[in-house]
């Protein structure tokens, strides 16, 4: 099952069809980080790891942005692991495009 159809299906009904109960969302591991973009973007020391999306984020996500949450689910990885720019916040003039 690929990961939107997971969260479409969140609400299930119990085995007497009474209430919906949620389904326990379980930590997404986006990928690699790309360390050396970074590094060569802001000239910082950072260690090698994996990216993951934890259930809590998910479900703050979920309920703060449902609509946009659905969309970008599926891109997600990809935009962890090979951005297009990389920035610290959209408020400041740092946001970078690597390579």
């Amino acid at each position: 099952m690929d990961v939107v159809s997971q969260y479409e299906q969140e609400v299930k009904r119990d085995d007497r069809g009474n209430k919906p109960r949620r389904e326990k969302r379980k930590e997404l591991s986006l990928g690699r980080l790309p360390v050396a973009k970074i590094i060569a973007a802001f000239e910082m020391e950072l260690a090698a790891g994996d990216v993951v999306f934890s259930a809590g984020a998910q479900v703050h996500a979920g309920r703060r942005h449902p609509k946009e949450f659905l969309l970008c689910l599926p891109y997600l990885s990809g935009i962890v692991t090979d951005p297009l720019y990389i920035g610290d916040d959209h408020k400041k003039s740092t946001v970078k495009k690597p390579g």
